[in-house]
């Protein structure tokens, strides 16, 4: 059913148990009926899954985070049952009798409670409550108080006597409560186990019970529902097959009735004692996901009952699932242990529907209800055919309805508007606003399209309704049309849409200056206050007084320049405001507000002189006139008292000020490293940035590491300090930490570009060190425009294996002319590490360093610090690396290019281990030249033992066409004891070129020591099919063998190898093939292929493959061997066959041992025929299948009365036997009369008989019939009197020991044991007597 490929779901493996610690036998079933349920396992929701384990002797629980699968905690608890919480780590234990449920993370006990009774099934129904099933009843105990009991909702049904429960679902507002369990079926006709349900109303109080094996309640919406159907769905397995049921529960008026749905669920031939265990409901998607025992998932459509797909997912056991919340999906846990989810596919289920399905209905509601691509096409062309027949209220329903909104564009807007409106109807543009409106909310575009008419015609009361409803989406355009005519909806519009600067324009206008701090706040929004203080000291100054003092006065500090609120309040000449504005701003009275109380006093002193007094008379600020005395004191005399003194007395004044001055009159002419820090701390404090970095740069004297880490701790505003002194005293891996992580990126940039850009190469290797982002790190190299040793840098990167970041600043450094060779050095580094083509720019470059790079190369590619090394004609490195590398080809090929005694000389010296390689390389060559091949094969033997040169060897052998001595070559090679398995693969290569009949014998003696593949090629190359069939065998490649020797026959097939091959084939397709290729080739070996074939094929494919050119007979012996699988097509073959053959014995034992097939067609085939024999076998068909009239009529047609006399008498039915006695009275056939008396004696009735005896004048062949049947009634009378006697006697032993037993029983003190009932009232009367309603079938009548 996967549609081409195309799926409709994704499967998604999330975890196997095992891969964290859990153990497998930890994954266990119950025994007998429980196969559905864990002994160990509990999955609640898709975020845990809950263990119980064994660790030697410890009882622990395991609790696996699905989001976290690394994040696994174990607890050492012992329980009988441990459930996790749907969401949080909260988890509930049960140990016997005894529940708990703790916190996890407080570590506390949330709630416990001792039951009365055993609690059989357990699980979490939502959030804040357990459902609890014991023997008799179901509980729900809330978690949420810390005392409560659980509480009885109702007691179990009588159905549900002796279930295993195994799954218990709620809707959520607990309307609605469903119990499932399962139980084995005593009747010896039904599925084997049986579920049952009880389905509870809470409001009614009432239950249902069902017969199904999984259930699930859903919801859905309806076209023309004003709210969502409530949905229940239930699966159910019998004898006679399986269902899906959907019915509606609680309709709502004026919803449309949801028309109940009973569909099929398909089970395979291979599943038939599978089952469904569990089932899910997606919401989004409206569609059920039904899980089975064998691991089958089935998806149908919740509104049509619609099969989607089936498939299997597992091939283990699901014994637990829940609903997947991240993908709308299902997720489970198998026997295995293997954690896996289904959801449909968003992407394919749509496309998968239309092509697979060809159910565009079914896509088109899918599409429109989930949002899911694939139907656009569908939508447009409906919705373009609805416009364009005038049928504009169903277009404006499937532009409204259209998936992702499609079709809900101002395109459809306008279109809409341009219909004209027909006198006495809606206009269709309000006709299409309608819709949207019931469906839910607008988007941008129809907000605003539908807000300016109904605002044109003053019903601004309908946009306030909408905008409760959340019917429009609110943008500053909304706002904008809205403003014009009410302000305070248009702050509504604008507060939904988060337009910050309106927001505060409308409060601003609205006179709500109060609310604009706290909603800027909140936002995170920062407004120009100045200009809203204008704005307002404007319109109502006494209310920008105290919009003023709010800003002045904000608990995070001031929110405005309280010098620029001053200046608004002196430019309307607002002395007094000003003034007490000041006064409140002012009272902490801090230094640096000494200018803001000067100009208080200025002010007053020109406006208000009294109040200038009252303000220097109350001390309310300080002047600090004496400052410039004390610095001038204390500079004259500093000699005197010390600068340590000096120093102490300001900082125990707190005067950062004053300490700057004196210091900065003696820190010139001073060495003291104390007095230099302090100079640079106090004009730090007091703001001399300028002075800062001065002194950092000029000093000789301050202590450098003292003075870096106070200006860290300072956070100075600019950096440019730190960054003197760091670059001064090589400090720059601290001051790139420090400035990284302090986000003051910016000054490195101002360090690498303004004060050492020599330092780059070190500040790139610190930004390494602290993980920075690429691309800043590439943005700064980009912007030094100074230079800097560009071999360090490259040290840096390198060290770090990150040459590949610099690349593209060495490309723009090349691009623009440079020619340093380190440049270039790197640039080769970084081609050798990614493999871009380094070998050509190795060889064709030529300002890199050859012996920098070869080094380099050296541990990466031996070559290429070859090529490199020869470039640059470093003999000394070269000869190394070659003889390290048994490169000697290379070697002897440099050292005839360089033509240098010298370096022959130190090659060929008699100690030089390597000496011989490099000859025979030498000599070899010179061999092939000269055709001397038995010297050139001694040389050439010690060459192809080192894999790496056996391909040029051969190469060089095939140019010049010495095909048959490189073959000598290699044979020889095959007896070395260094032969590798390129000597056995090249020449067997070699062979299928040139000897190809040499071929079959070498692999059948070196198969194992061959590249079996790279053969394979050769041999299709060369056409040798059965040397390609003998090697795919041997490489396990049985498709392919058996494949080609289908295909190229004449040279490859042989019977008793292809039935060996055939066998191992994996693509059961290839069964199918060989036969038709038999059939064509070989038909008379046909039978032996069916015997090894039979436990592998599909008996009734092969049955209609050889039926379609009537080639039956041919395979009369296999139809035989497998008949006892009692398969219909078979049957059907073997009995057609049979009768053409008219060999009736087989047939009859055929029919009769093998009964699937068509009996009543068969019949009507058989009745027909011309022999005897044949229509006998119809009256025995039509007798088997109870068709007791047709059986007869053809025995009576043959005059086969013995044959009609037996049929009748296995009838069972008086009629039957009474027809055919009257036929024989009627023929005058007195023999067959009797007969039919003697076999039909229990069913004839004897006044029938006596009343034909007696008109036809048979008494006496009618007389024995009597006799006996006189002898059976005096034997039932006999009976009878006797069963009656008894009876009576049993009557009256009982009555008499009644009689003797006293009316109150001595021995319980005279007391009765009755309990009184209610007095004055009748005992209830329920409608089956059990309190509950009565079953119903599963249409759900009672509902």
């Amino acid at each position: 059913m996967d549609g081409g490929g195309v799926i409709p779901i994704a499967f998604c493996e999330h975890l196997q148990l095992s891969s964290v610690g859990i153990q497998p036998q930890s994954i266990s079933f119950q025994v007998g009926l429980r196969v559905v349920e864990p002994k160990t396992l509990t999955l609640e929701s898709d975020h845990f899954i809950c263990v119980r384990e064994k660790v030697g002797e410890q009882n622990q629980v395991i609790i696996v985070d699905l989001a976290d699968a690394n994040n696994v905690m174990r607890r050492p608890i012992t329980a009988d049952s441990a459930i996790m919480h749907p969401q949080q780590k909260i988890i509930a234990l049960k140990a016997q009798r005894q529940l708990q449920v703790f916190n996890i993370e407080t570590k506390q006990k949330v709630k416990s409670h001792q039951m009365n009774e055993d609690a059989v099934f357990w699980k979490w129904i939502n959030a804040n409550a357990i459902g609890i099933v014991t023997e008799t009843s179901v509980y729900h105990w809330s978690i949420g108080d810390a005392t409560s009991p659980p509480q009885k909702v109702f007691d179990r049904h009588a159905t549900l006597a002796g279930a295993q429960i195994i799954n218990y679902r709620t809707t959520p507002d607990n309307k609605w409560l469903v119990l499932v369990g399962i139980a084995g079926n005593t009747n010896p006709g039904g599925f084997k186990v049986k579920g049952a349900m009880q389905l509870y109303s809470t409001e009614r109080g009432v239950s249902q019970p069902i017969e199904g094996h999984a259930a699930a309640f859903g919801e859905l919406k309806l076209d023309g529902a004003a709210t969502s159907t409530k949905l229940f769905t239930f699966s159910v397995r019998t004898a006679t097959g399986a269902k899906l049921h959907i019915v509606e529960i609680d309709h709502q008026a004026p919803n449309p009735q949801f028309t109940k749905k009973a569909v099929d669920v398909f089970f395979p031939k291979e599943a038939a004692n599978d089952f469904p265990v569990s089932m899910q409901v997606s919401k989004r998607h409206g569609v059920i996901y039904l899980v089975t025992k064998y691991g089958f998932i089935h998806l149908y459509d919740l509104e049509t009952g619609a099969n989607i797909y089936m498939n299997r997912i597992s091939g283990d056991t699901i014994f637990v699932t829940a609903e997947h919340e991240a993908s709308d999906g299902i997720i489970g846990v198998n026997k295995k242990g293997q954690v896996l989810s289904v959801n449909v596919d968003d992407n394919t289920v749509i496309p998968y529907i239309l092509s697979t399905l060809n159910n565009p209905e079914l896509a088109f509601k899918m599409a429109s209800r989930a949002n899911l691509p694939g139907a656009d096409d569908l939508y447009v062309k409906q919705y373009q055919h609805l416009f364009a027949s005038g049928q504009y209220a169903e277009a404006a329903k499937i532009a409204a309805n259209s998936p992702r909104g499609i079709l809900r564009t101002p395109a459809t807007i306008e279109q809409f508007k341009q219909v004209p409106v027909q006198p006495g109807t809606l206009s269709p543009i309000l006709q299409y606003f309608g819709i949207l409106l019931e469906k839910g909310e607008l988007n941008k575009y129809e907000s605003l399209e539908l807000a300016r008419p109904v605002l044109a015609q003053g019903r601004k009361q309908l946009l306030e309704k909408w905008l409760k409803e959340s019917k429009l989406e609110c943008s500053e355009e909304l706002g904008d049309i809205v403003r014009l005519h009410d302000m305070t909806l248009a702050l509504s519009v604008y507060l939904r849409a988060n337009v910050p600067n309106k927001v505060v324009a409308c409060f601003a206008e609205l006179g709500q200056y109060d609310k604009i701090v706290l909603y800027s706040k909140k936002v995170g929004y920062q407004p120009d206050y100045v200009a809203l203080l204008q704005l307002i000291m404007r319109v109502a100054p006494e209310k920008g007084a105290e919009f003023a003092t709010q800003l002045a006065n904000d608990e995070a500090g001031p929110l405005v320049d309280i010098e620029r609120v001053v200046d608004i309040f002196m430019s309307q000449n607002l002395i007094q405001p000003a003034t007490a504005f000041l006064l409140d701003a002012l009272k902490d009275n801090k230094s640096e507000q000494a200018h803001l109380q000067t100009r208080l006093l200025e002010m007053n002193l020109m406006n208000a002189p009294q109040v200038a007094d009252a303000i220097l008379g109350n001390e309310m600020i300080n002047i600090r006139q004496n400052l410039q005395v004390v610095i001038q004191v204390a500079t004259k005399y500093s000699d005197i008292l010390g600068p340590v003194k000096v120093i102490e007395m300001f900082e125990s004044f707190k005067s950062a000020e004053g300490l700057y001055y004196y210091l900065g009159s003696i820190v010139n002419l001073s060495q003291d490293p104390e007095v230099h820090f302090k100079y640079i701390q106090a004009a730090t404090r007091t703001g001399q940035i300028r002075e800062v970095e001065r002194i950092c740069r000029e000093s000789n004297y301050y202590n450098p590491e003292k003075v870096k880490n106070f200006l860290k701790e300072a956070k100075l505003p600019d950096q440019l300090p730190l960054i003197i002194v760091c670059d001064r005293f090589d400090f720059v891996h601290d001051l790139v930490l420090y400035l990284y992580q302090n986000g003051l990126t910016n000054f490195i940039e101002v360090y690498v570009q303004r004060v050492n850009s020599a330092r780059c190469p070190q500040v790139i290797g610190g930004l390494l060190d602290v993980d920075c982002d690429e691309g800043t790190i590439k943005s700064l190299l980009a912007s030094v425009t100074g230079n800097f040793p560009i071999d360090e840098l490259v040290e840096e990167v390198e060290k770090r294996n990150r040459l590949k970041l610099i690349l593209p600043w060495l490309e723009a450094r090349i691009q623009g002319g440079q020619t340093d060779p380190a440049l270039y050095n790197a640039l080769a580094k970084i081609y050798i590490d990614s493999n871009n083509n380094p070998e050509a720019f190795l060889k064709e470059n030529n300002i890199y360093e050859p012996l920098v790079v070869g080094k380099y190369c050296e541990k990466r590619d031996p070559y290429l610090a070859y090529i490199a090394y020869a470039k640059g004609f470093c003999d000394e490195e070269l000869i190394r690396i070659t003889n390290e590398n048994s490169m000697f080809k290379q070697q002897a090929r440099y050292l005839v290019k360089r033509r240098r005694v010298e370096l022959w000389q130190q090659v060929l010296v008699a100690d030089n281990l390597h000496r011989r390689a490099l000859i025979d390389q030498q000599v070899h060559q010179a061999c092939i030249e000269k055709s001397e091949f038995r010297l050139a094969q001694i040389c050439g033997l010690n060459i192809i033992v080192h894999a790496e040169e056996l391909s040029a060897l051969i190469k060089e052998y095939e140019k010049r066409g010495f095909f048959d001595e490189i073959l000598s070559l290699l044979e020889a090679g095959l007896s070395l004891e260094r032969a590798h398995m390129g000597i056995f693969t090249e020449l067997s290569i070699l062979y299928s070129k040139y000897r190809p009949e040499k071929l079959m014998e070498h692999l059948k003696l070196f198969v194992s020591r061959v590249n079996i593949p790279k053969v394979i090629r050769a041999t299709e190359k060369a056409h040798l099919w059965s040397e390609l069939v003998f090697l795919y065998v041997k490489y396990d490649e049985f498709d392919n063998a058996a494949l080609a020797m289908m295909e190229r026959a004449a040279d490859a097939w042989d019977h008793n190898q292809f039935k060996e091959v055939i066998v191992k084939a994996a693509n059961v397709e290839i069964y199918y093939k060989a036969l038709s290729f038999y059939l064509q080739e070989q038909p008379l070996l046909l039978t032996d292929l069916l015997t090894v074939l039979t436990p592998r094929i599909d008996h009734t494919r092969v049955v209609k493959m050889f039926l379609r050119d009537d080639n039956v007979p041919l395979v009369r012996p296999y139809l035989v061997a497998v008949q006892h699988f009692n398969i219909e097509a078979v049957n059907d073959a073997y009995n057609d066959l049979l009768i053409e053959e008219e060999d009736f014995k087989t047939l009859r034992h055929s029919i009769d041992s093998f009964d699937n097939f068509n009996n009543v067609s068969l019949a009507s085939r058989l009745e027909k025929h011309d022999l005897l024999e044949f229509r006998r076998l119809a009256a025995h068909l039509y007798k088997k299948n109870a068709k007791w009239e047709e059986s007869i009529t053809l025995s009576k047609q043959d005059k086969l009365f013995k044959d009609a006399i037996i049929t009748a008498a296995a009838s069972g039915l008086s009629e039957v036997a009474e027809d055919l006695l009257t036929y024989f009275v009627d023929i005058g056939n007195k023999e067959c009369f009797t007969a039919m008396l003697y076999a039909s004696f229990d069913l004839l009735r004897s006044d029938i008989i006596m009343e034909l005896s007696w008109q036809h004048g048979l008494n006496d062949f009618y007389m024995p019939y009597k006799v006996q049947s006189q002898r059976s009634l005096v034997d039932k009378i006999a009976k009878l009197e006797k069963e009656v006697k008894e009876h009576a006697k049993k009557v009256t032993v009982k009555e008499e020991a009644e009689a003797e037993v006293p009316i109150i029983n001595p021995g319980i003190g005279g007391k009765l044991l009755l309990t009184q009932g209610p007095s004055g009232m009748a005992p209830p009367v329920y409608m089956n007597g059990t309190g509950m309603m009565p079953p119903h079938m599963t249409g759900f009548g009672g509902f």
